[in-house]
């Protein structure tokens, strides 16, 4: 059973600024401060933990009615206490309740954040092909929400996009050296819109309106052990292949499948054009100590993948059972590789999934 996490953030204390111009009554007594509650976040692919949580940061926006009152103030950890990155940007509680929106990172080049009035509570995201530069968009909600005794909004991110990790293993003579991974044609860029209800455990996710022509390639940021900066396959054994800071983190989406098959091959630049989602694997393999793929240099294998249906906030994990793949002309090379894949919950999200085996 996957563990779920909550990190209480210490109380954001937010002072006035004199010179905004304030279009609601407040109460000059109560400061309005969150609480932060969030599952396993991942920021710039790397995990956090109960020990790094103060490493992320978010925005917040709110509206009493169609009213804007808070207007997307950043919000960061200074080593102490919650706070705002800027005086200028502080609140006090007003009369009427707020619904409250949250939004992390607080700052990435490719988040735009929307919020002009009541009725635009979405972002627009892409999600870039370098692997460092990828972010754990997540997002936060609490709604019709009037000052309570200790003047504190708990916040709950959820995540907003779909990780992605692989593993291997190979036949018990087999042994596979792994130089990269790369993920073509998908889509990376959309507008996410947050639900209408607020966010809280079991609650239902935002949806994703996505732009623009799959034609997103990805390298997952493999295990890279030294001599060789290699990934290594020994036999059966299952093996890590994504690095703990090398995930991929896209967008939701059905990728479209290459489909190849011995009688009729379809090259990789056929599904290039069609838009279509693969694996290209550079390699070497070796049965018995004889190189079949890769003697000099790295060879190269190409693998289908994609078909199923990516959800927000949940963590996919395929398992390469090595045996082969396809050349690049789309013609078998040995036997084709399979998956087995599985996906666990990565954030507040509903039951685990396991997903059959590729035929």
């Amino acid at each position: 059973m996957k563990k779920m996490y909550y990190f209480a953030a210490a109380a954001l204390l937010l002072m006035a600024s004199c010179s905004k111009e304030e279009i609601l009554e407040q109460s000059k007594e109560a400061k309005i401060a969150f609480n932060v509650l969030s599952d396993n976040a991942v920021t710039r692919a790397t995990p956090i933990t109960s020990a790094n949580l103060t490493s992320a940061d978010f925005k917040v926006w709110a509206f009493t009615g169609t009213t804007k009152y808070m207007r997307g103030g950043q919000i960061k950890h200074n080593g102490t206490k919650w706070d705002y990155a800027s005086s200028s940007d502080v609140y006090y509680w007003p009369s009427s309740a707020l619904n409250i929106y949250a939004v992390s990172p607080a700052v990435h080049t490719n988040l735009t954040p929307g919020f002009g009035t009541s009725s635009a509570l979405n972002f627009t995201y892409t999600a870039s092909e370098t692997n460092t530069e990828q972010a754990d968009v997540m997002y936060a909600s609490k709604l019709n929400f009037s000052k309570p005794g200790d003047a504190t909004v708990p916040l709950k991110f959820k995540h907003a996009l779909s990780q992605i990790v692989f593993k291997g293993k190979a036949a018990s003579a087999m042994t596979v050296r792994i130089k990269s991974i790369k993920v073509h044609n998908l889509k990376k860029s959309g507008t996410f819109t947050f639900p209408a209800t607020e966010t809280a455990d079991g609650s239902a996710q935002g949806s994703w309106a996505l732009t623009g022509t799959a034609d997103a390639d990805y390298v997952v940021g493999t295990v890279s052990n030294p001599p060789l900066n290699e990934a290594t396959i020994n036999g059966a054994t299952l093996t890590d292949l994504t690095k703990s800071d090398g995930v991929l983190l896209v967008l939701p989406q059905t990728a479209t499948k290459w489909t190849t098959t011995e009688g009729a091959a379809v090259p990789i630049t056929t599904a290039d054009t069609n838009n279509q989602c693969y694996l290209e694997i550079e390699l070497k393999l070796i049965v018995n100590g004889v190189f079949l793929i890769g003697e000099t240099g790295y060879g190269k294998v190409y693998v289908p993948f994609g078909g199923t249906a990516w959800e927000a906030g949940k963590k996919y994990i395929y398992t390469l059972n090595f045996g082969g793949g396809y050349k690049a002309d789309g013609t078998v090379m040995l036997t084709p590789m399979k998956f087995e894949p599985t996906v666990e919950e990565w954030g507040d999200s509903p039951a685990d999934i396991v997903l059959p085996p590729a035929p």
